[in-house]
C-alpha cells in the first residue's frame, strides 16, 4: 500500500513544485502524510494492548536498555530508506514509482540475506534452501535490470 499511496499522490509533489520546493521535498510531504495515519492508528493499538496486557512494565527493565539503541537503528535505517526512495523516485521520470519501488524492496532483501548469511543465519540449512533463496534473488536482480533496460527504450 505504500507505493501505491505515494504512486497516487503525485499530483501533491506536483503541487509542491510548483510552489517553488524540490520534488525531495514534495516526496517528504507525501510520506508525512501517510505515516501520521498510519502511526496514530498503530500507537493507539499498541497502547490498548500495552495497557490489556500489562506489559508496560518490561520497557522499564535493566535488560531492555540495549534494545532501545537497535530500535533507534532499526528506525534511522527504516525512515532513510524511504526518503532514498522518496529522492530517487522523481529522478526516475513517470515510470518513478513503478520502477523505484521494486529496486527499494530488492536491494533491501539483497542486503537483508548477505547480512544474514554474514551473521550466520543460514548456516544450518540445507544446501536447497540456500539454492532456493539464491535462486529467488536472482530473479529479483533479474527483473530489476530488463525494468531498468525497458525504461531506456523509447
Amino acid at each position: 500500500m505504500f507505493n501505491i499511496g505515494y504512486s497516487s499522490a503525485q499530483g501533491i509533489i506536483k503541487s509542491a513544485v510548483g510552489l517553488g520546493n524540490s520534488p525531495f521535498a514534495g516526496s517528504n510531504l507525501v510520506w508525512l502524510l501517510m505515516l501520521t495515519g498510519g502511526a496514530a492508528a498503530n500507537l493507539a493499538f499498541c497502547g490498548y494492548l500495552f495497557r490489556k496486557n500489562h506489559s508496560w512494565s518490561k520497557y522499564f527493565q535493566p535488560e531492555a536498555l540495549p534494545l532501545y539503541g537497535l530500535a533507534i537503528l532499526m528506525g534511522l535505517l527504516w525512515g532513510g530508506s524511504t526518503f532514498v526512495y522518496g529522492s530517487a523516485a522523481p529522478k526516475l521520470g513517470t515510470l518513478g514509482p513503478a520502477i523505484g519501488w521494486p529496486l527499494s524492496l530488492t536491494v533491501g532483501l539483497l542486503t537483508a540475506n548477505v547480512c544474514g548469511m554474514l551473521a550466520g543465519e543460514w548456516k544450518l540449512s540445507r544446501l536447497a534452501e540456500r539454492g532456493w533463496m539464491a535462486a529467488g534473488l536472482a530473479v529479483l536482480v533479474v527483473a530489476i535490470v530488463t525494468l531498468g533496460w525497458s525504461s531506456t527504450l523509447h
